[in-house]
């Protein structure tokens, strides 16, 4: 059942933007299994930089069934290695705001158990994925810059919808069909909170990265050091989106505020 969703006042934007930072960080923080469990997804991640190289490579050199199976190989390898990773932070993140100590062995038991519908999933965003990469590069060889912009909106649209669609999977067990649509309409009342999180934890992980930068810039000798730096940055910064997304599908599924995000999810005082 989904529970209409109050819009949060402009005013109150910013300062529920900074304790959504830090709230998340701080839960980051407190269980360091969980970043464990996304430092294992973000090493499947890297397969994923593939899907931007090696089309190039296929639609040059392949014919075009070759390179749309190519394309769309590359992202269900990638997206199923991504796939259980988050599976498993976010079932840590669910027994977080149960007030219990995040389970590796029982994300990874989830994820064995709900495989078919992982499985699933993976094929139509693969599929989505490809055609978005296709129709993008026809564009392209129009106008780089309409490639650009419509590969943006359509990724932003694409992500936007199906922003619930693990939780509902997981916890729920939809299938991935029903959990699009389930995502889709629930996403529709709680977009905002979306991407408030999402620029919220962007930002700080901009400014966070600011040293890293800095030394990689100024001194090129210690590009190792900025490198050394970055990587458990990005784990945490994994973690800590895993974190907020649990938080906002229990509260747009249910109403309930969870346990330390009152500051975030708190109904407007006038």
């Amino acid at each position: 059942m989904f529970v209409p969703q109050q819009r949060p006042k402009r005013g109150n934007i910013i300062q529920r933007s900074i304790n959504l930072v830090e709230i998340c960080w701080t839960l980051t923080g407190n269980h360091p299994k969980l970043l464990l469990a996304h430092a294992i997804s973000l090493t499947a991640s890297l397969l994923a930089g593939w899907v931007f190289i090696v089309p190039n490579y296929f639609f040059v050199h392949a014919s075009i069934p070759h390179a749309l199976f190519g394309v769309f190989l590359l992202f269900a390898l990638a997206s199923l290695g991504i796939l259980i990773g988050n599976v498993v932070l976010i079932v840590g993140a669910q027994r977080i705001l149960d007030g219990h100590a995040p389970s590796l062995r029982e994300g990874f038991r989830v994820a064995a158990f709900r495989l078919p519908q992982l499985i699933g999933w993976v094929v139509i965003a693969a599929i989505v994925g490809t055609v978005m990469k296709v129709i993008q590069g026809m564009i392209e060889r129009i106008s780089s810059i309409g490639g650009f912009l419509f590969g943006m909106a359509a990724e932003l649209s694409w992500g936007l919808a199906t922003y619930f669609v693990v939780p509902l999977m997981i916890i729920e067990g939809q299938g991935p069909i029903e959990a699009i649509r389930a995502s889709t309409e629930l996403a529709g009342k709680s977009w905002i909170r979306e991407v408030l999180g999402d620029v919220s934890l962007g930002l700080a992980f901009l400014l966070f990265s600011i040293p890293g930068f800095l030394v990689a810039w100024f001194y090129p000798s210690g590009q190792i050091l900025a490198l050394l730096y970055f990587i458990p940055l990005v784990i945490a910064y994994g973690v800590t989106t895993s974190i907020y997304q649990a938080a906002l599908y229990r509260f747009a599924m249910t109403g309930e505020v969870p346990q330390k995000f009152e500051p975030v999810f708190a109904p407007e005082v006038s």
